[in-house]
C-alpha cells in the first residue's frame, strides 16, 4: 500500500477513525468538516501525513450516493436544466433533476457539491 493511502474511512457522527497499517489516528469533526457531507463508510480517500500525523484528507473527485429525501417531479414537467433539492443519505443537500427520485443512487462531484449523473 503506498504510504498515505486510506482504505477504509468510518464516518460516526463527527469522529473519524483511520488506521494504516499498525498505526491508528482519531480526527475531530474539524478536521473532516468540509468534505463530511460527502464521507459514507468504506470511502476511499488519500492522507496527507508529516511526521505521522494526517494533515489532510482528499476525496476523489466524485461520489455515489443515495438520495434518501426529494419532492416528486411533476408529471409533464420535462422542461430541462430545472432542479429540485435532494437530501442525500449523508445529509448533504445538492441540486438534482426532476426526474430523479427518492432511493436512486446518483454520483456527486464532491468538490462543487454538484450533481453529475445517475450512478
Amino acid at each position: 500500500m503506498a504510504d498515505g493511502l486510506l482504505r477504509r474511512l468510518a464516518v460516526p457522527l463527527l469522529l473519524a477513525a483511520l488506521t494504516l497499517g499498525a498505526h491508528a489516528w482519531e480526527l475531530t469533526g474539524e478536521f473532516v468538516y468540509d468534505d463530511f457531507p460527502y464521507i459514507v463508510e468504506n470511502t476511499a480517500v488519500q492522507v496527507t501525513f508529516h511526521e505521522q500525523t494526517p494533515i489532510s484528507i482528499d476525496l476523489p473527485g466524485s461520489v455515489e450516493l443515495v438520495v434518501k429525501h426529494t419532492e416528486p417531479g411533476l408529471k409533464g414537467d420535462s422542461v430541462s436544466n430545472v432542479f429540485k433539492p435532494a437530501t442525500l443519505e449523508t445529509g448533504a443537500v445538492v441540486r438534482v433533476p426532476l426526474f430523479i427520485q427518492n432511493g436512486e443512487m446518483i454520483k456527486c462531484n464532491t468538490r462543487t457539491g454538484e450533481y453529475i449523473s445517475r450512478a
